[in-house]
């Protein structure tokens, strides 16, 4: 998969797959706090638990997240996720 950064908080994967701090919506918002945390301190196996509770419904969120842990890319998780966290 080839990464297009379109902005701080947004991370294209594919051209119909746009990631964005709205994209996180779809989790509750203890979900999105864990997440969060969990990339703060860098935690693949707690970002993967995280994923994983994803419905198959969104799985092209679930797909960008892994990316983005298999690339070692917390810093765009933590920037998708701190807009959410802060409300």
């Amino acid at each position: 998969m080839r990464t297009v950064n379109s902005g701080k908080n947004e991370v294209r994967l594919r051209p119909s797959v746009l990631l964005s701090p709205a994209s996180l919506h779809v989790m509750p918002s203890s979900w999105i706090a864990q997440l969060h945390q969990s990339a703060m301190q860098l935690d693949d196996k707690q970002v993967f638990s995280l994923i994983a509770a994803i419905p198959p419904e969104h799985a092209a969120i679930a797909i960008a997240l892994t990316d983005l842990v298999n690339r070692v890319r917390f810093d765009k998780i933590v920037n998708l996720s701190q807009p959410v966290v802060q409300t």
